[in-house]
């Protein structure tokens, strides 16, 4: 990847301490300064430069669905993504996928978006390594976009260079050559028959460029006069048009006039062309209530409606209304649905929580079979910030019937509501549940994280408890490793003391 995550390393005598005791301080103490969305970004940064993946995810995922027109919401979309790349398994990658669909709709301009599509092509080649066929066939339609005519199609080898003599070849040549599967390094996500990488690259169309400067300025000046011309662009087809019909698309979702409206509901139903109608589903997001849910329904009622519904969720879970609420909740409860549509509608429930969201879940965890999707149940109930749910959550993570990764999720979760204080942690601790050393040990490590996230007076105490008497050297070798990433003058002390032992 090109972009680094930044990092404000503040070591001081805790960290040059920890170090001493044989510890990797990977991660910095957090800055004292910067609002509320700062504070989230940085811990999450905490988690992934010490490759807490799946922590990191969680933390990235909550600060965008906390501070959505935060200026750090775009960054945190991509480094969510790149934390499920990391992780790994098909479903984590798919909801990376996500993450970066989600990034190119509302933050198209974002910087960020340089280094999701090379991130999001890798995502999508691994999928397809994998037996995806949808990712392979999107990884396919990639190259087929890239490549339109004789005079604007290069080949670039790793070094920048042509690839080839006579780099601009015609479209049937390019995927006749080109094997679409994931490429590592600089040579890109393609590669030659041979195995060469190689980098498509589509040159430069002024004529479209020059269309599309010109229907932005139309709109700028006469909205009224501009719309049939943008029905006529969304309209063409042919060879080499998705370019233009796509922006063409962005122009018009930036408009507000119920023409506008009418025409992106239009796409959404009636496109021929699948890519078309998934932008424009997704654009329903910024449509009027009523339009964007008749279409809505509309959809879903398709015999196709499969190759659209991810799309749909996220359109429901952007309109907070009673019937937002009922559609995700029959999604979420549809066994002929996708498993990536049930996993979304699952997670905009608990981002867009009502009154009776907390009980739909709670029966919903009680019903399903599905380890993973239970697991999506347990985080969309702890984004809703309630008394009642942060004690189911502690419920399960102390239910013997549940598996040590449930029990470890339901805690951080119970714990991120704030409605969890540092005695019910320590008693976690004391009486961790599970059928084996290993997963009460999983259980106390989570424990031990959340004390260190917790950074109160009796957190210290706690864990400098723990350091002191903890029997299990794995748990105590944790312990002092969380105890090093506090700023305060006991933790010094404790370090001297097993120095000095």
């Amino acid at each position: 990847m090109n972009r680094k995550m930044t990092r404000n390393r503040t070591w001081g005598r805790v960290g040059i301490l920890a170090l001493v005791c044989g510890l990797m301080l990977a991660a910095p103490v957090l800055a004292a300064e910067g609002g509320k969305d700062r504070e989230a970004f940085e811990q999450a940064q905490q988690e992934l430069n010490q490759s807490h993946y799946e922590q990191a995810a969680q933390l990235f995922f909550q600060l965008g669905s906390d501070f959505p027109d935060s200026k750090l919401a775009a960054d945190a979309l991509y480094w969510e993504a790149f934390a499920r790349y990391r992780l790994g398994g098909t479903s984590e990658l798919r909801r990376a996928v996500t993450a970066l669909e989600n990034l190119r709709t509302a933050h198209p301009d974002a910087e960020a978006m340089r280094d999701a599509e090379e991130l999001l092509t890798r995502l999508e080649g691994v999928l397809a390594e994998q037996g995806d066929s949808e990712a392979a066939a999107r990884l396919y339609r990639r190259v087929q976009a890239l490549t339109t005519d004789l005079d604007d199609v290069y080949l670039l080898g790793p070094d920048g260079r042509a690839a080839r003599a006579g780099a601009r070849v015609s479209r049937d040549e390019m995927l006749a050559s080109v094997h679409v599967l994931p490429g590592g390094g600089p040579g890109g996500a393609y590669f030659l028959s041979d195995g060469e990488p190689v980098t498509i690259v589509r040159g430069p169309d002024d004529e479209d460029d020059v269309r599309l400067a010109a229907l932005n300025a139309l709109v700028r000046m006469d909205e009224d006069k501009a719309l049939p011309i943008l029905r006529k662009t969304l309209t063409r087809r042919g060879e080499g048009t998705e370019r233009l019909r796509e922006r063409a698309l962005l122009i018009l979702a930036q408009m507000d006039s119920e023409g506008a409206e009418d025409l992106i509901v239009e796409i959404a139903r009636e496109d021929p062309d699948l890519e078309m109608r998934r932008a424009a589903v997704r654009w329903l997001a910024n449509v009027s209530e009523d339009k964007a849910f008749a279409a809505v329904e509309a959809i879903l009622e398709e015999e196709g409606a499969s190759e659209l519904v991810e799309n749909v969720v996220f359109v429901l879970a952007h309109h907070n209304t009673p019937r937002a609420h009922r559609l995700l909740r029959e999604l979420a409860l549809d066994e002929k649905a996708s498993r990536r549509a049930r996993e979304q509608a699952i997670l905009g429930i608990g981002r867009f929580s009502d009154g009776e969201d907390f009980e739909f879940l709670r029966e919903m965890y009680g019903k399903l079979k599905d380890p993973e999707l239970r697991k999506l149940v347990l985080l969309s109930v702890g984004h809703i910030a309630e008394p009642e749910t942060a004690a189911w959550l502690m419920d399960v993570a102390m239910s013997e019937n549940e598996t040590a990764e449930n029990r470890a999720n339901a805690l951080f979760w119970a714990a991120r509501g704030g409605e969890v204080d540092v005695s019910r942690l320590a008693a976690v601790y004391e009486k961790a549940p599970g059928e084996t050393a290993a997963e009460r040990r999983a259980l106390r490590e989570q424990v031990l994280f959340l004390l260190a996230h917790d950074g109160s007076d009796e957190a210290v105490d706690t864990l400098i408890e723990i350091v002191r008497g903890e029997e299990d050297a794995k748990l105590r070798l944790k312990a002092v490793f969380w105890l090093g990433q506090l700023d305060d003058p006991r933790a010094v002390e404790v370090l001297e003391e097993i120095i000095n032992q």
